[in-house]
């Protein structure tokens, strides 16, 4: 136990839910939106999210929608 006690110190921390098949949502502990997050929101969103704009996922930038200063989460 000691050992993974150690390891997990170390470790990138995420909470997937999902329900069935179906992811929900991801967390983690981090400012930035992982490589797994950006896949959960270009899936979900299928590029901008601003009301009329048609930019693909791949060329947009995730950003919160509560500042991270506020909130200190980074959740899909």
């Amino acid at each position: 136990m000691s050992d993974v006690i150690r390891l997990a110190r170390h470790a990138h921390h995420y909470l997937a839910i999902f329900d069935k098949d179906k992811a929900l949502a991801l967390y983690h502990t981090k400012r930035l939106a992982s490589p797994g997050q950006r896949i959960v929101l270009y899936a979900k969103d299928r590029g901008c999210s601003n009301p009329g704009c048609t930019v693909a996922g791949y060329y947009c930038e995730v950003h919160h929608v509560t500042d991270y200063s506020k909130c200190h989460s980074t959740d899909v």
